[in-house]
């Protein structure tokens, strides 16, 4: 019964996904930025891919006028990178992070998801839409760290903490001795009111005091 129910499970699965995969593209990003359509949807019981996974995939990069302008399938091997770490583009990554195992897509990348107003290369002009079918071929996950990798993680998180009291205790010293300053500024403007006022009050009361001569 459970392998049948696995089966049933799977085949629906497969069923509503390629329904889903019909000619529509998603809008990763909500703002039009990354759009995805899947051509041949992936196995949903694989490894997840999450960030900082090690993946592995083939892909053909095209212009929006159809040229290539690289393809990993020419070479024969897929390209390999770890997920969410910025070593490939924004949209990229956040593309290939919606991807199941085996899966297949096709997706639009706009500039500000791929190489900007720069470009790049010869290859890829500037403000440049991309186009990528992609296939993600293996995924795992990132291995352990070493216990000397552990030992730096915790001494650089441990010096970005004292950075950032450094930082905070620098803003407040600063955010004082403003507060100090225009603290003095007012009591000395009010001073020099004060004294003002007093200068004018007695010298209205000696042109009070003065009589006309005959």
């Amino acid at each position: 019964l459970g392998s049948t129910c696995a089966t049933w499970w799977s085949r629906s699965f497969m069923a509503a996904a390629d329904d889903r995969a019909a000619d529509v593209f998603e809008d990763l990003t909500h703002d039009g930025g990354v759009l995805k359509k899947v051509v041949r949807v992936g196995d949903p019981t694989a490894a997840v891919v999450r960030k900082g996974s090690f993946v592995s995939l083939h892909y053909v990069g095209t212009l929006p006028d159809g040229a290539v302008f690289d393809s990993s399938r020419e070479s024969g091997y897929p390209f390999k990178f770890q997920l969410g770490k910025g070593k490939v583009i924004k949209g990229w990554d956040i593309a290939v992070a919606s991807m199941m195992l085996k899966e297949r897509c096709q997706i639009v990348v706009r500039p500000e998801y791929g190489y900007g107003v720069e470009g790049a290369g010869d290859d890829i002009p500037p403000n440049a839409t991309l186009h990528f079918d992609m296939e993600l071929v293996a995924c795992a996950d990132a291995p352990p760290l070493s216990a000397k990798e552990e030992e730096e993680k915790k001494r650089a998180i441990a010096d970005q903490e004292r950075l950032e009291v450094l930082k905070k205790a620098r803003e407040e010293a600063a955010a004082k001795k403003l507060a100090d300053k225009a603290a003095k500024d007012a009591e000395a403007a009010a001073r020099k009111a004060a004294a003002d006022e007093k200068a004018a009050a007695k010298a209205n009361k000696g042109k009070g005091g003065k009589k006309k001569g005959k």
